[in-house]
């Protein structure tokens, strides 16, 4: 139904009794807001108008319309990937949320949204719905656990349980290295798996185009691979963009930027290279190219933080590492 009516504008149902329902992407009655542009709204009229008289939906106790499947083979779900993990935490808190909890702690506008979640927990076993109340799975605590401990690795192997992400991860270890990654056939869930995609390290966005990361090199490995990039993009002035450097080690070594900045301090402290950056004019002409990253928020809730790897203190907390400088040690 809501394929048809924003295809067409409207979608009507009919009885044999004659009556009727419209369904309509767009309601003159109602102010246009932004979140109506992200949050699939409908609106309905009945043509029995003193049964319906204008009134919206009730909230029901679930939801139970199908979500988009793909070539994966599984439905993916089109989730706020930030109200996925605060939902995790909350429900492992409590253990037990009734639908109007879990509504609330999603911060949806109506039922179909909650729906997303439910499936992809449910599929994951990670939650089960017991008399319309939602109850968190044996494995729920130690995720929200390891989430809050910011541990890329864990969350990664509770994303596999779930079989569209399982797909997803089918998909980006089966392309070839330097290879785009094609997400067009997941519709709407497109971006919500991107995300996950990233925050697991299975994954990384060159601009608008993913690349798989599944290279985990050692300190030594690392360093070597680390130099030849930066040579490969000094053009003489012995600085390179810091979004260069790491984009081009996304692309042609299949490496994440959380690997490559974690295993840069190590090759550093290990005296195996040296590295040092300038702050300089901010380059915001490319704060299109993100990364998403697992990270805490002040609330202590885990949450999906876009890195814009062109500027930034990402590389080295506490200084501006717009630019790079990397050098082999004698």
């Amino acid at each position: 139904l809501w394929e048809l009516a924003t295809a067409f504008g409207a979608a009507r149902l009919q009885w044999e009794d004659g009556s009727n329902i419209t369904i309509s992407t767009m309601n003159q009655a109602a102010a246009w807001s932004p979140f109506q542009s992200v949050d699939d709204l409908l609106w309905f009229s009945s043509a029995d108008a003193a049964a319906n008289d204008g009134a919206s939906p009730q909230l029901r106790t679930d939801d139970d319309t199908p979500s988009t499947t793909s070539r994966l083979g599984a439905p993916t779900q089109r989730m706020n990937v930030n109200r996925l993990l605060r939902l995790i935490c909350t429900l492992a808190d409590n253990q037990v949320l009734d639908f109007a909890q879990a509504v609330s702690t999603l911060g949806v506008r109506h039922n179909r949204g909650a729906g997303e979640y439910r499936r992809f927990l449910v599929s994951a076993g990670l939650m089960d719905v017991e008399g319309g109340r939602w109850v968190a799975g044996p494995s729920l605590p130690t995720l929200a656990a390891e989430l809050r401990n910011q541990n890329a690795a864990a969350f990664r192997e509770a994303l596999l349980l779930a079989p569209s992400f399982t797909a997803f991860h089918a998909r980006v270890t089966r392309s070839a290295p330097g290879s785009a990654i094609s997400l067009t056939d997941l519709s709407r869930g497109a971006v919500t798996y991107r995300k996950l995609g990233e925050m697991a390290l299975i994954c990384a966005s060159v601009g608008r185009a993913l690349y798989a990361t599944p290279a985990k090199p050692a300190a030594g490995a690392f360093a070597r691979i680390a130099v030849r990039r930066f040579k490969e993009l000094d053009t003489g002035e012995g600085l390179v963009s810091t979004g260069r450097w790491l984009e081009a080690l996304i692309r042609h070594d299949g490496i994440h930027p959380e690997v490559a900045r974690q295993t840069l301090q190590q090759a550093s402290e290990a005296g195996l290279l040296r590295r040092s950056t300038e702050g300089s004019t901010t380059q915001t002409a490319h704060d299109d190219h993100v990364v998403h990253v697992l990270r805490i928020d002040s609330d202590g809730m885990p949450i999906a933080m876009p890195v814009r790897l062109y500027r930034g203190d990402y590389l080295i907390p506490g200084k501006a590492s717009v630019s790079l400088r990397i050098e082999e040690r004698p």
